[in-house]
């Protein structure tokens, strides 16, 4: 199985003993069109938005479902 992502974080959790499942869907806008793809999982599911400022320093943001956030952005 292909994990994508930074392999020091796969190599940490094996160190720890830390098991994981990996799970993987294609980018969609929405929490409702992801549903398909792991409706038969059995596990919370979270949308992750990511922002950054102008300079880089403050950045990620992981809202998980069922909560709605709705962003203001002058």
């Amino acid at each position: 199985m292909h994990l994508r992502g930074d392999p020091d974080l796969y190599k940490t959790l094996g160190e720890l003993g830390i098991s994981f499942d990996y799970y993987e869907h294609p980018p969609v806008p929405t929490v409702e069109e992801a549903s398909m793809y792991w409706k038969d999982i059995e596990a919370a599911h979270c949308k992750n938005l990511f922002f950054h400022n102008h300079k880089g320093n403050r950045q990620y943001l992981g809202v998980c479902s069922p909560v709605r956030l709705t962003i203001g952005i002058p």
